[in-house]
């Protein structure tokens, strides 16, 4: 990954580096357990596996995650980009919080943006920014290209992954100097798939089992309506 430093890098290494150090720990646990599936991912299409970092930026590796301009799961993904490589998304199901259909479709997507930009950075503007931002920010640039440069002139709301990417590749790389050991965590837990003929609430299920409906939801988190359709 193209790295680079200023303010706000150092104002994020700062924070996650000392006062949120233990939630940067927590995001080092979770590494453990996304990074292998992740890392191979990108291999297996010839891309550099420092993109392996971009979901703990863009999610803080939450296969859950959502945001109020639409993007969703592991990798944040957008409706149009989802679709566009595959993945089911209806009001019912929601295969971006599906982690390994979710990767597989981020990584030809990032495949497809290289094509184009054939520049990683660029690549890695537009998978996480938009390419629109990357456009408009290249016009008011003259045609720039680096990070430093053109991430100022993104929306507002998309100017933090940049800085906060080059953050956590930093902290990441100097995790042991700086005593950032990983707190343990483990998202998934072994479980069985059963199919039913009718639609049924998670709730119900939730209740039978005793289980909390929260737990539920993480068990089967591409399912959005709360409940599993028919």
């Amino acid at each position: 990954v193209p790295v680079f430093a200023d303010s706000n890098v150092v104002m994020y290494a700062d924070l996650y580096g000392e006062p949120l150090r233990d939630q940067f720990r927590v995001l080092l646990g979770l590494s453990e357990v996304y990074y292998p599936m992740l890392s191979k991912e990108l291999a297996d299409q010839e891309i550099p596996v420092d993109l392996m970092h971009l979901p703990m930026a863009l999610s803080a590796l939450n296969s859950q995650a959502a945001s109020v301009n639409g993007r969703g799961g592991l990798w944040m993904l957008t409706y149009p980009v989802a679709l566009r490589y595959g993945l089911t998304v209806t009001a019912e199901v929601d295969e971006r919080h599906d982690d390994v259909r979710s990767t597989k479709a981020a990584v030809r997507y990032l495949k497809d943006l290289h094509t184009r930009y054939q520049d990683w950075g660029l690549t890695i503007m537009a998978f996480a920014c938009g390419p629109a931002n990357v456009t408009r920010a290249q016009q008011r640039t003259g045609g720039a290209t680096d990070y430093r440069t053109l991430y100022p002139h993104f929306t507002e709301g998309e100017q933090e992954v940049l800085p906060l990417l080059m953050a956590f590749v930093h902290l990441y790389a100097q995790r042991e100097q700086l005593d950032l050991d990983p707190i343990a965590v483990d998202p998934r837990e072994a479980a069985d798939t059963l199919t039913c003929g009718r639609a049924i609430n998670l709730a119900t299920v939730a209740q039978v089992m005793q289980l909390p409906l929260a737990r539920m939801q993480a068990l089967n988190p591409t399912y959005c309506a709360g409940y599993i359709p028919e």
